[in-house]
C-alpha cells in the first residue's frame, strides 16, 4: 500500500500509507537510526554494446560516525 501511494506522487495519499510513528531518511541524512533498505533497479551496458537491467535489494548499516559497517546486496542482471 506505502508504495502504491508513493508511486501516485500525491503527498496526502502517500502521509495516509505511514504510522505517525514512521521514520524517514533523505538522501544521506538520517532522521533516526543508522540503517537503510534500498529497492533499486537501473539500465547498463558492457563493453561489447549488450544493455541489461539491474535490479534488487540492498541493506546497509553505518556506524555512529556515519561510515558504512555493513552492506548486504542482492542484485539481479537481466540481459535486455
Amino acid at each position: 500500500m506505502a508504495e502504491d501511494a508513493w508511486n501516485t506522487r500525491e503527498p496526502e495519499r502517500v502521509a495516509l500509507a505511514c504510522t505517525r510513528a514512521s521514520t524517514w531518511r533523505n538522501r544521506s541524512e538520517f532522521l533516526s537510526g543508522h540503517r537503510i533498505a534500498v529497492r533499486f533497479a537501473y539500465e547498463w551496458h558492457d563493453d561489447s554494446g549488450h544493455w541489461f537491467r539491474s535490479y534488487g535489494n540492498e541493506n546497509r548499516e553505518f556506524d555512529q560516525h556515519g561510515f558504512m559497517q555493513r552492506r548486504i546486496a542482492n542484485i539481479n542482471d537481466l540481459l535486455i
